[in-house]
């Protein structure tokens, strides 16, 4: 799958859009990029037509996949995603002895 075929909301749009530092916006692509393709492979459908939103807090949620959790951490040119049937929270940080290369090439399926 290409990073072409990441179908964003009208909402992504418009958050990426206010993100004026470009590293940051580019990670914060990968992040939801992750999240597409975790989707994907759960045969949730994509960005786009699983309802994904934020709630009243902010936090990301499948609005038509209610007992799936969802959450994006990005850091160092990264992105990540994880899904879970209980709530979860992603926080990344790079161990800076570690190349941003290797780490990479650990997480990459």
């Amino acid at each position: 799958m290409q990073k072409k075929d990441l179908k964003l909301t009208d909402e992504d749009h418009s958050y990426l859009n206010k993100i004026t530092h470009i590293p940051s916006r580019e990670e914060c692509i990968k992040a939801r990029y992750a999240l597409f393709e975790l989707l994907k492979k759960n045969q949730l459908g994509d960005l786009t037509d699983s309802g994904f939103s934020k709630n009243i807090k902010g936090k990301l949620i499948l609005k038509y996949y209610p007992n799936y959790h969802i959450s994006l951490s990005h850091t160092c040119g990264l992105g990540f995603a994880v899904i879970a049937d209980f709530p979860v929270g992603l926080d990344s940080e790079v161990d800076r002895s570690i190349s941003t290369k290797s780490l990479s090439a650990a997480f990459h399926s």
